[in-house]
């Protein structure tokens, strides 16, 4: 068992050894690399993955092969841009726009939860405290974001790959002040 970057506890797949008959030893895997939560291999009703997810892609970070994968196995209802333009230009944007065109997934601009402070000549951490203060006054596009939430998987979009340095990190910690009562899954 160990710690992960968020202090949280993982247990990670391991493997024994075993002897056979002829006093070979061989080693048989415990958990798969990649496994489903134990509810879902189960099949516990009730149990499964949670509806109440959130989703954090930043657009330029994605692969076009990636974006119908990311939308099946997240099991994506809705998905909510918050950049300033929402247009879908490039392979990717493409991608991203018919994945959503061709399945059940509703789609939210939201342009009140974009950065106002971009460009702003200011020091990160204040122009990051600008912004939680602004996203703190449009409270009912928070709320919006929460109901989605609620009825089923969100994938919450902007441009910047990288979650920790994204507008996506200061919205998500915004939301969390309103209903801490999500999973949330980075994709970087």
């Amino acid at each position: 068992m160990r710690k992960n970057e968020h202090g949280l506890q993982v247990i990670d797949g391991g493997s024994v050894e075993r002897s056979s008959s002829n006093n070979s030893i061989s080693k048989m895997r415990l958990v798969p690399d990649i496994a489903p939560p134990p509810a879902i291999q189960l099949g516990i009703p009730g149990l499964g993955r949670s509806r109440r997810n959130l989703v954090s892609v930043g657009l330029d970070g994605l692969e076009v092969h990636d974006v119908d994968a990311l939308m099946q196995d997240e099991g994506v209802r809705h998905v909510v841009d918050i950049r300033l333009s929402p247009t879908f230009r490039g392979p990717v944007g493409v991608a991203m726009q018919k994945a959503i065109s061709a399945s059940l997934v509703s789609y939210s601009h939201l342009s009140g939860l974009s950065d106002p402070f971009v460009g702003v000549l200011a020091p990160a951490w204040e122009r990051r405290d600008r912004y939680l203060q602004h996203l703190l006054k449009v409270v009912d596009q928070l709320n919006v974001v929460m109901k989605l939430i609620h009825d089923g998987p969100v994938l919450l979009l902007s441009w910047i790959p990288r979650h920790r340095e994204s507008d996506r990190a200061v919205v998500i910690e915004a939301l969390q002040t309103i209903d801490p009562g999500f999973t949330l899954r980075i994709v970087d």
